[in-house]
């Protein structure tokens, strides 16, 4: 993988197959579990494998804990936690609300309100001198010259100021969609200003490798219609509701349908951004969703390269058999997490192996299974 990454997959796949260890949540709270063995003999054998889900990366990397920062990044790591996709997002990116010289000369750039200021801390994707200041600092990019563009391996981000987008200029309101629902308004404001972006990229530097990678979010979630973007163009895709509410049919369909139509915009495979946030933010109770988690990498292990879990600082204690079964289903969706269960509360509480098991299949089943009326 890149980074070298793939020897250290090679050592824990050694470590967990043949030492038998697991690690539940960091070893120096006790989430580490190695079976006692008399003997160690490994027969011959050969091993080849790698992950369906290139990227797999989960933020933060620390837990505030009551008198200190824990960090998160050795147990994340031990789950595979890595990345070998080269295309990666720079988040909120570009960040030109102090560039005083752009304010002066060139205000158009920014958003429009609609009382007639400027929103200085976000673009208008609308006017075509967006589209131009862009490519100029692409160019320098190009050039090897210091740009304002944050592009990293040739890739260029196209992610607005977190908020939504609300220009009100009227390149902006000829591509408004107030019908698309809060999560599309803006869709086709974005996609054009992709779509137009990524097109010259490839006019203007034909040999040069550059990227475009959106993340649709807020109310440019939505895929639009009448869009089919040129071959350099990435989707991620924040998937606004939490992860665990797929547990619903209804919001379950919704993101799928989602996925699809900017898989069929892009002609390849998205990324995904997921959320803990909540309900998780709302409650301390303990709630599990393995199955979940396997039905979408299951259906999606073809069109999704990548995910980035979007977490808290205390999402390990309280979520950690979800957590574990969502990185071992990103490497692979056939992993069982029933056995893994199973397997958890056998090995971490003995002889309350048992009582634990039914504990947690409560905690599974009553988020999994259960009807709310709203």
């Amino acid at each position: 993988g890149r980074g070298g990454d793939g020897p250290a997959w090679g050592v824990l796949e050694f470590i967990e197959r043949f030492v038998r260890a697991r690690w539940y949540w960091p070893t120096e709270m006790g989430g580490r579990s190695i079976l006692k063995q008399t003997d160690l003999v490994v027969d011959p054998v050969w091993l080849e494998d790698a992950p369906v889900t290139r990227e797999r990366l989960i933020w933060p990397w620390s837990s505030r804990r009551v008198k200190d920062v824990q960090d998160l990044w050795p147990h994340q790591a031990r789950l595979r936690m890595g990345n070998s996709w080269p295309i990666g997002v720079r988040v909120h990116t570009p960040r030109w609300e102090d560039e005083q010289d752009y304010r002066k000369e060139r205000p158009e750039i920014y958003e429009l309100r609609e009382d007639g200021t400027r929103n200085w801390h976000t673009l208008c994707y609308g006017h075509p001198r967006t589209l131009e200041t862009h490519l100029e600092n692409v160019a320098l990019y190009v050039e090897g010259k210091p740009s304002r563009l944050p592009i990293g391996g040739g890739t260029i981000t196209v992610s607005p100021a977190d908020g939504i987008v609300d220009c009100h200029c009227e390149h902006c309101r000829r591509l408004w969609d107030e019908d698309a629902g809060v999560w599309g308004r803006a869709s086709r404001v974005m996609a054009t200003f992709v779509d137009n972006l990524a097109r010259e990229l490839k006019r203007r530097w034909p040999d040069r490798d550059l990227n475009v990678i959106f993340l649709a979010y807020r109310n440019y979630t939505e895929p639009p219609e009448g869009f089919g973007f040129p071959d350099n163009v990435t989707v991620q895709i924040c998937g606004m509701p939490s992860m665990a509410m797929y547990r619903s049919p209804a919001i379950r369909a919704e993101e799928q349908r989602i996925l699809d139509g900017w898989i069929e915009i892009s002609g390849r495979r998205v990324k995904t951004w997921h959320y803990l946030g909540w309900p998780v933010m709302w409650t301390k109770a303990p709630y599990q969703y393995p199955h979940v988690l396997k039905e979408y990498y299951t259906h999606n292990r073809d069109k999704v390269v990548g995910t980035f879990i979007n977490g808290r600082h205390d999402h390990w204690p309280a979520r950690h058999v979800s957590l574990y079964c969502w990185f071992k289903l990103m490497w692979d969706p056939d992993f069982d997490v029933d056995a893994a269960v199973d397997g958890y509360c056998r090995r971490m509480f003995g002889a309350a192996a048992d009582t634990m098991r039914e504990l947690v299949g409560m905690q599974i089943t009553g988020w999994e299974d259960s009807e709310w009326l709203c």
